[in-house]
């Protein structure tokens, strides 16, 4: 199964009266969240999920009219010097490393995870709480338990076959084990 997670622009906008402190919290807690699931990705060999950033998220005014870009490489404004260079490192991390460019304008993005389907689910990680109404909560992640539910969810949504399933949910419950005549009872059911 592949699984698209994209980073969603519109998230990533402060309004000016949040605090350098609660801007450095909240990349900080995402940075975290990324590297929670790239690990259990790592971990369980879960090779389909990846990270996406949209390219116009550079062009984006993350605080008091800064862009992005002026943001995370270099802002003379005395208010980027208030955030510290570890939270602008981290968040480098966040869109230059873990994530890689798609092509998808926002609105398409909304509408690919609008329309999750067995063979590719799209989901949106978010910095800060933006106003999605017509998007599942399902769909948009803020941690790796979150992310678990993410495919918890699509395994109940989309079950292509039995044998898709258990070898997904091995994916996820690395713990979890099936007797084969449990495999196969449920086979039987199913065909009855």
């Amino acid at each position: 199964m592949k699984s698209d997670i994209y980073l969603f622009n519109p998230s990533f906008v402060f309004n000016d009266s949040a605090t350098p402190t609660q801007i450095s919290e909240s990349i900080e807690n995402l940075l975290i969240s990324i590297e929670d699931i790239r690990k259990e990705i790592y971990e369980n060999k879960i090779d389909n999920d990846q990270f996406l950033k949209n390219q116009e998220i550079y062009n984006i005014k993350i605080y008091k009219n800064i862009l992005l870009s002026e943001f995370l490489y270099g802002c003379p404004r005395e208010d980027c010097r208030q955030i510290r260079s570890s939270v602008k490192k981290a968040l480098r991390s966040i869109i230059d490393k873990y994530s890689k460019s798609c092509d998808l304008l926002d609105q398409q993005i909304l509408e690919l995870v609008k329309r999750n389907n067995p063979y590719c689910l799209n989901g949106l990680l978010r910095l800060n709480p933006v106003e999605l109404n017509d998007i599942s909560l399902n769909y948009i992640l803020n941690n790796k338990d979150q992310w678990y539910n993410y495919h918890c969810l699509f395994l109940a949504q989309y079950p292509i076959n039995e044998n898709n399933f258990y070898k997904e949910i091995k994916k996820y419950f690395p713990q979890i084990y099936f007797h084969p005549s449990v495999e196969n009872s449920l086979r039987r059911l199913r065909e009855d």
